[in-house]
């Protein structure tokens, strides 16, 4: 098939290889509660899939995302529902197709498709989820029936983030689209104006509005006049403020994330009551505090995380307002998983609420206890191409001790994962992992709190000799190509979630096995080119279309689908 833009229609290719209209089924005419339904065998899908049966309708589950729309295409089904792990390429060509014939394509609530998103850490995926019905099909109707507290739960915060960031901001790096066809398309002026990612699918709705890439701008919305979202967005900032976030000072910000920020240290003057601060305080919470700039440490832990603070920005003379130590700590005792998936530090509640990226100037782990599970830093930063290969990676494998710091921005985790702890060396599952990292916040600050008066209760005082850096200089280089490569790779999990069949779904980091043994605990591993790691998906049942597809279905999920 062939559908489009310009087609006139959906086209069908003949025995003879020319292209002719389809001479499909027609429009369908029964009621909504009489369709039949295909859907994904997802866990993502299953509430919509309830609610459609519980309504009167026919549904089986059937994979393959070109599947589904074929048999709406061929009038075998009237309405399709897509897992948010389906991938956007799997719905390009068949949202051109189907729509070409007089159906209908969009996410679960309704809105239109966004094939250009930002590149977010939910993959290039339609991460709300995607409904397709037949050309007579109620697509409204349809959409309104498998609305629920559990669906919004789930998908509705995926999409672009809640906010207008011009509440917050008049220019900032971020995702950026420009409306085309709306109320700020380009008229006799020729003014482009730009809106953020809120607006555009929020007040833009039903507009033709292209993204434009990850950019320095502001939204112009709330100044034109058409920001529906305005008054949340204000409500938005106070409660950032509130939690005393602040956004990077023009100026402080790291520039281009740098493997050169790496070092290492061994600590002398720790204090000895922290390892019981830390186990104290992880029974009661797991959030991250904040210790603002200038200094007047309560606790232990304050007292290190403002250390740590000064000791790595000694070099930048005065330090501006909004700065500070953001700290927390990771009890992972034997009986727990170990591992810390891949992640980048970050404002976490800025991110959620306005999709804006606000990083630490430099990320620092030090490691109260040994063992075997390291952390892995790679040469990706949030902004790059999620597809990117990545040249470079670092692991610090953990000592008593130990300190470590590295660029803010970088992609980093602590797998617990077999490979790296056979190349270390050091089996030592039975011990607990302690670690206590602090991220240095120059300029701009994360929307956390300080730590209360009865979290400081738990903890010991400050005071004692002050605490010491000694650098660790040794390092060994470890070059991974064709001439050592070893072993079935390594899969480090990114975004990842249950796919509703007994195994998960999303983003990996794939990487080579690691040669060799580690000679020392900082090692630097550099990838020949064709061997480099990279982020991927995996399991996604939709791009295959394999799962849940008996014989009959493989038979006709080998029709393909041209864009």
């Amino acid at each position: 098939f062939i559908g489009g833009e310009g087609t006139g229609g959906l086209l069908e290719e003949t025995e003879a290889g020319v292209y002719e209209p389809f001479d499909g089924p027609g429009p369908y005419e029964g009621p909504t509660e009489a369709c039949r339904v295909c859907a994904s065998g997802s866990a993502g899908v299953a509430e919509a899939f309830k609610a459609l049966e519980g309504m009167g309708c026919t549904v089986n589950v059937l994979g393959g995302a070109g599947n589904k729309v074929l048999r709406i295409l061929t009038g075998e089904y009237d309405v399709a529902l897509f897992s948010d792990t389906t991938s956007l390429w799997d719905t390009a060509a068949t949202q051109a197709c189907l729509e070409a014939a007089g159906g209908k394509m969009t996410d679960f609530f309704g809105q239109e498709l966004n094939h250009e998103p930002p590149r977010t850490s939910s993959g290039l995926v339609n991460a709300r989820g995607v409904l397709a019905t037949r050309a007579g099909v109620d697509h409204s109707a349809v959409v309104a029936a498998i609305q629920s507290e559990a669906i919004t739960r789930r998908f509705s915060t995926f999409v672009s983030p809640p906010h207008c960031t011009a509440a917050l901001t008049s220019e900032y790096h971020q995702p950026t689209y420009v409306c085309v066809t709306g109320p700020l398309a380009a008229g006799a002026s020729g003014v482009n104006y730009c809106v953020c990612a809120a607006c555009a699918v929020k007040c833009h709705a039903g507009c033709d509005v292209m993204y434009v890439g990850d950019l320095e701008s502001g939204c112009d919305c709330p100044s034109q006049g058409c920001c529906k979202i305005k008054k949340q967005a204000e409500m938005a900032k106070a409660t950032f403020e509130e939690l005393g976030g602040a956004l990077p000072t023009a100026g402080v910000e790291n520039g281009a994330p740098k493997m050169d920020a790496f070092a290492a240290f061994s600590l002398s003057n720790v204090p000895p009551t922290l390892l019981d601060s830390c186990t104290n305080l992880v029974k009661d919470t797991k959030e991250t505090f904040f210790l603002p700039y200038p200094f007047s440490p309560r606790t232990d832990m304050e007292q290190l995380a403002a250390s740590v603070f000064e000791f790595h920005t000694r070099h930048l003379g005065s330090i501006p307002p909004n700065s500070g130590a953001e700290f927390w700590c990771q009890v992972k005792p034997p009986s727990a998983p170990k591992s810390v998936d891949l992640h980048y530090d970050k404002d976490e509640h800025l991110s959620e609420a306005f999709a804006l990226g606000s990083f630490p100037l430099l990320s620092t782990v030090t490691y109260l206890t040994g063992g075997n599970v390291g952390t892995v830093i790679f040469e990706h930063a949030y902004r790059e191409d999620e597809a990117a290969p990545i040249p470079e990676c670092r692991v610090s494998y953990p000592e008593v001790g130990k300190h470590i710091v590295f660029d803010g921005e970088l992609l980093h985790c602590a797998p617990d994962e077999p490979e790296f702890k056979e190349f270390w060396g050091r089996r030592n599952d039975e011990e607990t992992r302690v670690t206590f990292l602090v991220n240095v916040w120059v300029g701009g600050r994360p929307a956390v709190e300080e730590l209360s008066e009865e979290e400081r209760s738990g903890m010991g005082g400050p005071g004692g000799p002050p605490l010491e850096f000694n650098q660790i200089s040794e390092a060994q280089v470890v070059e991974v190509g064709e001439s050592n490569l070893a072993g079935e790779g390594i899969q480090l999990p990114f975004v990842m979630e249950d796919d509703g069949d007994g195994g998960e779904a999303g983003l990996v980091l794939a990487m080579p096995s690691l040669p060799g043994k580690a000679t020392c605990s900082n090692v630097i591993f550099r990838f020949e080119e064709g061997f480099q790691p990279m982020l991927v998906h995996v399991g996604d049942e939709e791009d295959d279309g394999i799962d849940g597809i008996d014989e009959e279905d493989e038979e006709d999920d080998s029709m393909h689908i041209d864009a």
